[in-house]
């Protein structure tokens, strides 16, 4: 399983904010339609191996 795209509804001062979590999908969340659309990113290039995935939070 792979997180793509993180939406904060109210956390903060961060309000109905949406976060493309890499550059394999292109993600939109329409929150009026309340609709997640997700397309394979035509451009992206992979570097790593199958095996390995890398993904990042940091929290400042």
């Amino acid at each position: 399983m792979e997180l793509v795209y993180l939406w904060i509804e109210k956390h903060k001062n961060i309000e109905k904010q949406g976060f493309n979590l890499g550059s394999k999908f292109k993600c939109k969340y329409d929150y009026e339609k309340n609709e997640l659309t997700i397309d394979e990113n035509p451009n992206y290039i992979d570097i790593f191996p199958d095996n390995i995935k890398v993904n990042a939070l940091i929290r400042i």
